[in-house]
């Protein structure tokens, strides 16, 4: 390995969705991009450290030096206690919104030791914000907002006159109050390490199993005279359904009351300890039988628990961008290497790649990589 070489070495989440975790490799400089977990039937699947540590590059975690979590989705962070434990030295960064959110998801997903032993790690994050410039010993970082969640941030790195950016997962489009990710118009880029979730899904389009297609259904039913009762068993998804449906009403001048079952309004305390405002006039934090229909209810409960009364919609959507918003992305950023991560299952035999090989005014080379190979850039 050359001393300006760049190395690059999937974790997790590679060619998959979940845990994903990512080692980069800058000067003498150890770091990881995200530590997530991913829970398949009860079992809990965590990044693979031992390729790491029989590779080269380092021989006990103590030597990593810098993480960089780009959200608070459990894919991306919910490894990271147990990371802070194993490399105590590491400093660790992400932004105010993501270590808030974070804690509360780490936290209700724990033991009440397991509980207190998570916010003690948190406590030592380094919050960073958007636009801040970091100089490392080996490299610059800058951060930039990602869209797709409160908090979500892109990593730019600078080293030996090169620049690669991280964009963890994004959304180019609007989403429940948040602007889509933002770059500077003139910023040039040597290699993109990218989640791609459609990159081999070519007829994904953003219409289809997404936010704003599950708020369009809900305010449909709410129109006819439809009460609906909305599944979202994760903090986020509270988060993300409540502050669309508030956006959706409000710009639509049709508002119907939205009453909160407490495991969701937990969610929303977190947001008002930042000081966000969340909570709008026709939002309550309690149901009661009596109420007037329609109305939405957001809550827990599985399906045989609600009544027959309501329109039961889940949280399986994406905030992700989908094929096209993708390829416009890439294009617009033209680096000579994208390394397309976090990818779900192709079908059709067609990818991104194959979409760019065609393209005579982009430069990009695209690599699919795998888990436990390393990467020279």
């Amino acid at each position: 390995m050359r001393q300006k070489d760049i190395c690059f070495m999937p974790l997790g989440g590679a060619q998959s969705v979940g845990r994903s975790c990512y080692y980069l490799r800058l000067g003498q400089s150890n770091i990881l991009l995200d530590c997530g977990l991913q829970r398949i039937n009860g079992a809990t699947c965590s990044p693979d450290f031992r390729s790491l540590l029989t590779s080269q590059f380092m021989e006990s975690m103590q030597q990593l030096d810098h993480v960089y979590i780009s959200h608070a989705h459990t894919d991306h962070v919910g490894y990271l206690p147990q990371l802070m434990q194993m490399a105590p030295h590491a400093s660790v960064y992400m932004t105010l919104q993501t270590k808030q959110l974070a804690e509360y998801r780490l936290i209700a997903n724990s033991s009440q030791t397991g509980a207190a032993e998570a916010s003690r790690l948190l406590s030592n994050v380094a919050p960073v914000n958007y636009l801040q410039k970091i100089k490392q010993r080996d490299y610059t970082v800058t951060f930039f907002p990602a869209g797709h969640i409160p908090g979500a941030m892109m990593t730019l790195f600078e080293y030996a006159g090169r620049k690669i950016l991280y964009t963890g997962d994004y959304s180019l489009q609007s989403a429940f109050g948040l602007d889509g990710c933002w770059l500077p118009d003139d910023l040039e880029v040597d290699v993109l390490l990218m989640c791609a979730l459609h990159a081999k899904q070519p007829y994904s389009v953003r219409e289809k199993n997404t936010l704003p297609q599950r708020i369009s259904e809900v305010m449909s039913n709410l129109r006819y005279g439809q009460s609906v009762y909305l599944q979202a068993f994760d903090p986020g998804r509270v988060l993300e359904l409540l502050m669309a449906l508030n956006r959706e009403m409000e710009q639509s001048g049709q508002v119907y009351p939205i009453y909160l079952e407490p495991e969701a309004m937990a969610a929303v305390h977190v947001m008002e300890s930042l000081q966000l405002p969340v909570l709008q006039q026709n939002n309550y934090s309690s149901f009661y039988a009596g109420a007037a229909h329609p109305h939405v209810v957001i809550g827990t409960k599985r399906k045989e628990q609600v009544s027959w009364r309501y329109r039961i919609f889940g949280n399986a959507y994406t905030l992700h961008e989908d094929y096209g918003e993708m390829l416009s992305f890439i294009r617009r950023l033209n680096p000579r290497q994208a390394y397309l991560v976090h990818c779900a299952e192709g079908y059709y035999g067609h990818t991104v790649e194959q979409e760019l090989m065609r393209d005579a005014q982009c430069r990009t080379q695209v690599v699919f990589p795998e888990e436990g190979d390393i990467y020279t850039i």
